[in-house]
């Protein structure tokens, strides 16, 4: 899955989780114990451990569990159904999600769910997005969201009609939505204030809720019309400045032009350090569109990272963001600096990205405690390695090793199981393991992306004890080995059908 930002956060979840797991029981059979890890948390755990177990067999992308996404999509418990549906479209080339089974489901707000994580997850594009625009009942809040992805094509007279209508209708966020959509469209003054009026008849924490959603709907679907609504927020919520510096972010974005003077009046004007720092933040993301002298004889107070912010910014809008630069934001340890030079290098090519996020990674596993735990920043910026040139992250792990610094080894190594291609070493050069965790983990990894090495009876029986609790990975991880134990032995449709016997029938 092409998703850096979400294997960034799995990486830190499954790191900061691993803990202690139930030894397997007295033997009454291989297949029971190993079936028998995979049923009882799918079938019968409370969701909050059925969730990552499935979400676990998802990641794997394995053709053979077709059939039990399918009888998942089935289902009417929306975990089972939604698991369904998504592990189908991963197994898609590229990911795309079925809309036939979306329509089927009779409820607005899981429909409404589901569409939204599929566009998000990039699963849900072009003609599937129109192909649901033309179903002959569609959830009101699903179709303005929907006609937002559009682009130019929003403009056209049937689309303008369909918001015409939204914008009339009882849902006051719907018509919030459409009205802004609309202000795209045709810029009108009037409406931009009948935009205002309809935040302001919310009360305060609907509306800042709302606004959030709103600004968030501007800068993703990149609606450049709204540049006057936009600097409207920021005057009508001069009194908040939170409120009124993400407003000015989002304007930023959209029309930096038109926003930069606004941005440097707000940064020179005021006291708080907080808020220039918020300010500096908005202005690194749309400073390569800004005009370089805004950034010109701003103070940095004495701050390293706003002075790291500001020469960052005045370098992007110069044209000259360099390595040196985003180095320096990086080791400021501010998270979301670290946060954001993550996400820029996502768009750079290797050449330019590998140096930035080993430099991450390096920085982590130089930390002096050794006991503290991983950071986001660090699970994102190995996830990235991992994804772009895994034998980067080999001498980390060899030091971490070395170290004993076993939350390093293990973000390292679900790094590596989430966003690589490839074991990066061989048996000659396979770092010697100190610990359990360790080892557990790194078996999982060979077994996944080297399932060749399942034929040898040794190495069927090493993952098989993984499943069955060596190592005290989390469950999602012995979910795995479970499964590809069974599948090595040829009983992967066997356990297929008693996965699908357990979790009921369409029905239910």
């Amino acid at each position: 899955m092409n998703l850096p930002r979400a294997i960034g956060a799995i990486v830190f979840a499954c790191v900061s989780s691993l803990a202690t797991a139930a030894q397997p029981a007295a033997e009454p059979g291989r297949y029971e114990l190993l079936s028998g890890v995979l049923s009882s948390v799918v079938e019968t755990r409370p969701q909050d451990l059925r969730d990552p177990a499935l979400r676990a067999l998802r990641y794997l992308e394995d053709q053979d569990l077709k059939p039990f996404f399918g009888h998942l999509a089935s289902r009417r418990e929306p975990l089972y159904r939604g698991h369904g549906i998504f592990g189908l479209a991963e197994l898609e080339d590229p990911a795309r999600v079925n809309t036939h089974l979306i329509a089927k489901i009779e409820s607005p707000s899981e429909q409404a769910a589901l569409i939204g994580e599929a566009i998000r997850l990039g699963y849900l594009e072009g003609e599937g997005i129109r192909e649901i625009l033309n179903w002959s009942s569609i959830p009101p809040i699903v179709e303005v969201m929907l006609i937002a992805t559009l682009g130019d094509e929003m403009a056209s007279d049937t689309m303008k009609t369909r918001l015409e209508r939204l914008s009339e209708g009882e849902s006051p966020r719907v018509s919030l939505f459409a009205n802004i959509l609309l202000v795209n469209t045709d810029r009108s003054t009037e409406r931009t204030a009948r935009v205002i009026e309809q935040l302001n008849a919310m009360r305060e924490v609907e509306r800042l809720a709302t606004l959030a959603i709103v600004l968030g709907l501007v800068r993703d679907n990149d609606l450049t019309g709204t540049g006057p609504l936009l600097a409207a927020l920021c005057d009508a919520f001069a009194d908040d400045d939170r409120v009124r510096h993400d407003a000015l972010g989002t304007y930023l974005i959209i029309d930096p032009q038109a926003a930069g003077t606004r941005w440097r009046k707000d940064f020179t004007q005021t006291d708080s350090l907080s808020a220039k720092v918020r300010l500096m933040f908005h202005a690194l993301s749309a400073a390569d569109r800004m005009d370089a002298s805004l950034f010109n004889a701003l103070k940095d107070e004495g701050n390293p990272l706003l002075g790291a912010l500001i020469d960052a910014a005045k370098a992007r809008a110069s044209g000259n963001l360099d390595t040196q630069a985003l180095l320096a934001l990086i080791d400021t340890g501010h998270r979301a600096a670290m946060f954001w030079v993550i996400d820029h290098v996502e768009d750079l090519p290797d050449e330019r990205a590998v140096p930035v996020l080993r430099h991450a990674v390096d920085r982590a596993v130089a930390r002096e405690d050794k006991h503290a735990p991983v950071t986001p920043a660090f699970a994102e910026a190995a996830a990235g390695l991992a994804g772009r040139d895994a034998d980067q992250l080999v001498e980390p792990l060899r030091r971490s090793v070395a170290s004993r610094d076993i939350t390093a080894v293990d973000g390292i190594l679900v790094a590596l199981l989430r966003a690589s291609d490839g074991v990066p070493w061989d048996a000659s050069t396979e770092p010697e393991w100190t610990d359990d965790r360790a080892e557990a983990l790194s078996i999982v990894l060979h077994a996944q992306f080297e399932p060749g090495e399942l034929e040898d009876e040794a190495h069927r029986e090493k993952l098989e004890r993984v499943a069955l609790g060596f190592g005290g990975l989390p469950q999602m991880f012995r979910v795995q080995a479970a499964w590809m134990s069974l599948e090595a032995r040829g009983e992967g449709r066997r356990v297929t059908a008693q996965l699908m016997a357990g979790t009921g029938s369409a029905d239910e």
